[in-house]
């Protein structure tokens, strides 16, 4: 990978996952993988983002912020 243009280091951000399928003959495989892009262009193919992260992560901000104003 080439460097990054405008920085010492790339800086990725997650755009969406993607599915990437490959046929081997009779065999197949079908994957889920994120695509990344850093803010001088470039894009990566790197591990995926599940819902289930997501909704983990805003399933305990919703209990952090209740349990902040006092509630249950």
């Amino acid at each position: 990978m080439k460097p990054c243009t405008l920085g010492k280091r790339h800086s990725w951000t997650f755009v969406h996952n993607i599915t990437i399928t490959r046929l081997n003959g009779n065999f197949g495989s079908i994957s889920t993988r994120g695509l990344y892009r850093c803010t001088c262009g470039a894009t990566k193919h790197g591990t995926a983002v599940l819902a289930i992260e997501v909704g983990a992560e805003i399933t305990s901000i919703a209990s952090t912020t209740r349990t902040q104003l006092g509630g249950q």
